[in-house]
């Protein structure tokens, strides 16, 4: 919330550094006070507290009571994810402003997640390109559905034997972590009483840059999904196997409607299609049954009940070509991706099993003996991953990968990005086409261009500096640090 003064010292032949302020610098030392004086917010009648709302952070970031910081840290004003936690939302079911984490958008209320990709409704003129947000897919799960709310509607009270209702007005949700790159959010019903277990009931998400996939992780909670508009059906991808999806029948579920009202399938890939003819892959690292009301085809939910384990969407963005014109329309239905020869979807399939649960950003200005300036610098964008390895489900699609693939992230990055990129992590599209024997050819778009698929393995076989070791975590599920 404040700049105090710093003190930048000019040594020798234009080397720049910083210390604190001294009145016995040396001589032959130039010194220049920063020409700023300390700037309080509270000084101008407005401070943290008056626009964030420290209700939506988890208590351990938060600020001592002796402090006058919100945070234990301070406030990323600037951060990606900003809009999530202003007192002002939306009047469309108090969700919050969206925030972009590209590929999608996103945003949230005490019931759930929306998430966008918002390229799908572009909408260009001579002035301005714009990309439209709108809720292809809203989360939640039966434990945390407001039982007066309309938002998701959960057939037969939601669960195996009628577990749902929710809590009134929602429960508490809040951001649990946040880094140069990410934001993790989590959702609680401790107050949820229809469940059996000793556990309270939560969930959360992890909004990472440059993920092709939307990220939950669920305790005790039975998952909701819900369209757009309606969904079409949910099927089994097709080079999926017996053990990864099948369609169940009425006689081998015990919960959640009949065979005439619901359409189910069991396993750890499914398909979604939408009304828009726009199609997810959705990954679980334990079996659960899903279901859909086969008369309102709003909401998708675990029919099989409450979950414990992680959920992955991606969605497979529709080949669109770029308009010879500028117009203001986009089509209210998308050509169809053919998910048995997409190597994208492929791709997709296999790299599911790791995920990122947030990352740093460092650099380096290496020393180059032969020049008499240094002009290179080095950005290493370190991931810190988990892995969905429920007793040997969710691990991967390992018959769609080649050996050592399923271990590999896979993240999208921004088209500056992959000009400077190794070109062994590098996959080949139809835009950026490649030697490369490993192709990718779905295309997620931004209004910063066409975004580059890339792959990378764990860096624990690379040099590493000794101070890093905050990059453990005890809370590590077999994955560890990408970079």
């Amino acid at each position: 919330d404040s700049v105090g003064d710093e003190i930048f010292e000019v040594e020798g032949e234009g080397a720049l550094s910083s210390s604190a302020a001294s009145s016995t610098a040396a001589a032959a030392t130039a010194t220049t006070t920063m020409p700023f004086e300390r700037v309080r917010r509270l000084d101008y009648g407005t401070s943290a507290i008056d626009v964030v709302n420290p209700d939506l952070f988890h208590p351990s970031l938060l600020g001592d009571a002796s402090s006058s910081g919100l945070l234990r840290v301070p406030l990323p004003t600037g951060s990606f994810w900003s809009n999530l936690i202003l007192r002002h939302t939306t009047s469309d079911r108090h969700f919050s402003y969206p925030v972009t984490s590209y590929p999608y958008s996103y945003a949230w209320n005490d019931e759930g997640l929306r998430v966008s990709y918002p390229s799908l409704r572009r909408i260009m003129d001579r002035t301005s390109v714009r990309d439209i947000f709108d809720p292809d897919l809203t989360l939640g799960t039966v434990e945390t559905r407001d039982s007066s709310s309309d938002l998701f509607h959960v057939e037969g009270g939601g669960g195996v034997g009628g577990g749902g209702g929710g809590v009134v007005g929602g429960d508490k949700r809040e951001v649990i972590g946040f880094d140069p790159l990410s934001v993790s959010l989590r959702w609680n019903a401790a107050h949820y009483s229809k469940t059996s277990s000793s556990v309270s009931p939560m969930w959360e998400t992890y909004l990472v840059q440059g993920s092709p996939y939307v990220t939950v992780r669920y305790t005790e909670s039975t998952p909701v999904v819900r369209a757009l508009s309606v969904f079409r059906d949910i099927e089994c991808p097709p080079d999926s196997s017996a053990d990864e999806c099948s369609e169940v029948r009425d006689d081998e579920d015990g919960g959640g409607g009949s065979a005439t009202t619901s359409m189910r399938r069991r396993g750890t890939r499914f398909l979604l299609r939408s009304a828009e003819n726009v199609s997810w892959l959705v990954f679980t690292s334990r079996p659960l049954t899903l279901s859909l009301d086969a008369i309102r085809r709003t909401t998708a939910m675990a029919s099989s009940g409450p979950f414990t384990g992680v959920l992955r969407l991606a969605v497979l963005p529709p080949p669109q070509d770029q308009p010879s014109e500028y117009t203001h329309q986009f089509p209210s239905t998308y050509d169809d991706v053919d998910v048995a020869t997409s190597t994208g979807a492929r791709r997709l399939a296999c790299h599911s099993s790791v995920y990122p649960v947030g990352g740093t950003v460092k650099w380096d200005f290496p020393e180059e003996e032969d020049k008499e300036e240094d002009d290179t610098a080095v950005v290493r964008f370190r991931y810190q991953t988990k892995t969905m390895d429920g007793d040997g489900y969710g691990v991967g699609s390992t018959a769609l990968c080649d050996e050592g693939e399923g271990t590999e992230l896979l993240a999208l990055g921004l088209p500056h990005h992959g000009r400077i990129l190794p070109s062994q992590s590098l996959l080949s599209t139809p835009i950026r086409p490649s030697s490369s024997r490993r192709q990718f050819d779905l295309t997620y778009r931004t209004i910063k261009g066409p975004m580059v698929p890339y792959v990378v393995d764990r860096s624990s076989d690379r040099d590493s500096d000794e101070d890093d070791d905050d990059d453990d975590d005890d809370d590590i599920d077999d994955g560890g640090i990408y970079e």
